[in-house]
């Protein structure tokens, strides 16, 4: 029997339901272990259409058992030395599913390399699924790359219309516990376009609407406020380093998650009142050690390279 399309984070509209159903597909066959096809998915469409909550959502259903998750950003490889991506290759050998963020970012001289590591996933029977701005045939690679990746199942999912971003503002709404009424609605769906703009503008209302509250000077509601300023700097982390909330929040220790995690826990030691455990319950129920020992290292790293000096400063003044 299949699963009903529902999530706790993922609102199904028009636009994605082709991606989540081949998306429930695949973790079925994942997590019953059998032998199901497509071996490659790909997931394209404009930023903002939501692919990152499909992979989320797909993550999700996925992270059971003793299923072995492998997860990268094509960008990152532009940082790599040929044996570091060798060793990536390596390590995603042992896994169950490959996960590829943005891949029409991928530097031009590994395009034979993932070729080669895509036939050899395939034989091994590991699953891959991709994100891209555009379909397998517009990507700006050589044939023997694009030919691969359009053998697989390539879906796309559109920019939300004005029906479909209602209904996200709807879910979304009703999740945070705030209350719109239909003129606010119809308001807030005008001047959204894409589900990611709606989620900072419903988390901007639920801050206002939370911090008049802490006006009260009660200190539970102070409490409350700091509590969700964090969620915010989670939301801000998340977007600028393009790590979902909820793998912040996880056991995942890949490199950009463990940087995001860390700069998020210095901006939440900065910018509220919050104890150390209460920021490390926050971020996925970590101790007061790994907070402190995260704001130490972001502390020093910001004094030693300008550059994220400047992002967390950037992060900063946003949520001020």
């Amino acid at each position: 029997m299949q699963r009903p399309f529902t999530s706790a984070k993922l609102v199904t509209v028009a636009e994605n339901v082709a991606a989540l159903a081949a998306l429930r597909f695949l973790s079925e066959g994942i997590r019953n272990r059998s032998a199901v096809e497509p071996a490659l998915i790909l997931v394209h469409g404009p930023t903002g259409a939501g692919k990152s909550h499909l992979i989320a959502d797909f993550l999700r259903e996925i992270a059971v058992g003793d299923v072995v998750i492998t997860c990268t950003q094509a960008d990152e490889w532009r940082g790599f030395q040929t044996e570091e991506a060798e060793r990536f290759f390596q390590s995603a050998a042992d896994s169950d599913v490959v996960i590829v963020e943005d891949i029409h970012r991928l530097p031009d001289r590994y395009a034979a390399l993932l070729a080669t590591q895509l036939d050899e996933w395939r034989r091994l029977g590991i699953k891959v699924v991709m994100s891209s701005l555009v379909a397998p045939a517009k990507l700006p690679f050589p044939s023997f790359l694009t030919s691969r990746l359009a053998a697989g199942l390539s879906v796309h999912v559109g920019p939300l219309s004005f029906s479909s971003r209602c209904q996200v503002i709807v879910r979304k709404a009703a999740e945070r516990k705030l209350v719109l009424d239909e003129k606010e609605q119809l308001a807030l769906a005008r001047r959204c376009r894409s589900a990611r703009e709606i989620e900072g503008e419903l988390a901007r209302l639920e801050l206002a609407w939370r911090t008049q509250a802490a006006s009260a000077g009660t200190e539970q509601a102070a409490e409350t406020n700091d509590a969700t300023l964090v969620e915010q700097i989670i939301a801000l982390v998340g977007r600028h380093f393009r790590v979902p909330c909820d793998i912040l929040r996880s056991p995942a220790r890949d490199r950009r998650v463990v940087r995001a995690r860390q700069v998020g826990m210095y901006l939440a030691r900065q910018l509220t009142g919050l104890s150390l455990s209460n920021i490390g319950a926050r971020f996925g129920g970590r101790d007061h050690a790994t907070v402190l020992h995260a704001c130490r290292k972001v502390q020093r790293d910001i004094r030693d390279d300008p550059q994220l000096n400047g992002v967390v400063e950037d992060m900063a003044g946003t949520l001020a």
